[in-house]
């Protein structure tokens, strides 16, 4: 048995994992399961659902680690990963209920929406078509400062940005949403 298999030491696996070792990230994985689970869990009680989630952070790391930057840990990389993971979850499953639990492909076989239809369907469908014609900057810098609560700190953290460009991210996306809902 080799000096890396024996280890558990973060910052050993994770530089043989940028090199191209898979066992040490596979081993990097493990040491963060409960980590992961545990946001999983905060997010959704349901024990097998989180056990799902943090499964798929699993699979989307591996399939990620390519675009893993050093810049940051490892382990707040996979907690975004998690975090995402399960947010997506509970948005999906919020859809889901609001259509009277019929899948999506279900409601897209139903009926086709059209752009005049749309007049008649609420606010909330009408900015999220809005934020859909956003570019993917400002859309991101509006939905994690006004539907998600994020500081402007917190977001230049997490997508590597200044704050005064996520302000500035937050301005225009405000100004195109006017735009795009008057």
């Amino acid at each position: 048995m080799n000096d890396l298999q024996r280890t558990t030491d973060p910052d050993v696996l994770l530089h043989h994992a940028i090199q191209g070792d898979s066992d040490a990230l596979g081993t990097l994985l493990m040491l963060h399961r409960s980590q992961v689970l545990r946001i999983c869990s905060k997010r959704h009680p349901n024990p097998s659902i989180a056990e799902e989630l943090t499964q798929e952070t699993f699979v989307n790391a591996i399939r990620g680690f390519n675009n893993y930057r050093e810049t940051g840990t490892f382990s707040h990389w996979l907690s975004r990963i998690a975090k995402n993971l399960a947010n997506n979850k509970l948005r999906d499953d919020r859809m889901l209920k609001r259509a009277g639990g019929r899948e999506p492909a279900e409601l897209d076989d139903a009926a086709t929406i059209t752009d005049s239809m749309l007049e008649h369907v609420p606010f909330r469908l009408s900015l999220i078509k809005a934020l859909g014609m956003l570019p993917p900057f400002q859309r991101d810098c509006f939905m994690l400062v006004h539907l998600h609560g994020h500081s402007y700190a917190a977001v230049a953290k997490e997508l590597g940005r200044t704050v005064s460009s996520i302000r500035s991210g937050v301005h225009m996306s405000r100004k195109r949403l006017r735009e795009h809902l008057s």
